[in-house]
């Protein structure tokens, strides 16, 4: 599993922790940083989870998506997290919380409660069907082409702009 932000309370780290011990057999590794890293270190270690549980520190988002096969985007409260962009657009399969704007980029098979029991249940059917989960992944990809090019971007922010000058 895979983890790519700040390393604070909003984000559900601690969500995620307890959902890798609910799940018993993978790893997770978390890259970033950010003001709760000491707490997060020591919570992993105190779960019991210091063996599957890495802290690998900010990296490029390139080398990060390489460091799991499945992220998880636990959050609280979200905006709209470039992470979810990113991981879409690279067609790494995600799950993530149903919070914020996310709901606005992800279809609803991978999008979860920000609950430690349901992070764990969709993290073990995303894994029991990976296959399955890699397709969903690269036909986001596919639409994340389409709806976020710089064309088309460009193209809906002039005709909102025109709206404006009428």
């Amino acid at each position: 599993l895979l983890f790519v932000g700040e390393v604070r309370h909003l984000k559900g780290i601690d969500l995620l922790l307890e959902a890798v011990r609910e799940l018993g057999s993978v790893s997770l590794t978390v890259v970033g940083d950010g003001p709760d890293l000491t707490h997060y270190t020591n919570l992993s270690k105190a779960m019991g989870l210091a063996a599957r549980v890495t802290f690998a520190g900010r990296l490029p988002i390139r080398q990060a998506l390489e460091r799991g096969r499945l992220m998880v985007v636990p959050s609280r409260n979200e905006s709209f997290p470039y992470v979810v962009l990113e991981t879409a657009a690279a067609a790494v399969p995600m799950i993530a919380s149903n919070v914020g704007g996310i709901p606005e980029v992800l279809p609803p098979s991978m999008l979860v409660a920000p609950d430690a029991t349901a992070i764990a249940s969709a993290i073990r059917a995303a894994l029991a069907d990976f296959g399955s989960a890699r397709k969903r992944a690269e036909d986001l990809a596919q639409a994340m082409r389409q709806s976020f090019s710089v064309a088309t971007m460009a193209r809906t922010i002039t005709a909102f702009y025109a709206t404006l000058g009428r």
